[in-house]
């Protein structure tokens, strides 16, 4: 197994701010923020979304949902 190496705060952080400048390439900084923050909100939203659909399908299975609506 390969031995790990402790970077510091300030050495992850110049590694991390490095790759994003890689990953970025000729983009303007402003316009990849966007981006992030759009894929950030998607993520988020994908992750409610199957937790709604989650709680949907355990309440069918439970017999509390039929069809559009709640059983009284």
């Amino acid at each position: 197994m390969p031995s790990m190496t402790t970077l510091t705060p300030e050495q992850l952080s110049g590694f991390l701010l490095r790759a994003c400048d890689d990953l970025r390439g000729n983009i303007d900084a402003i316009e990849c923020a966007e981006n992030i923050f759009g894929m950030f909100s998607l993520e988020w939203r994908s992750a409610l979304f199957g937790q709604a659909r989650g709680l949907e399908a355990k309440q069918k299975s439970n017999g509390l949902l039929t069809g559009l609506g709640y059983v009284n």
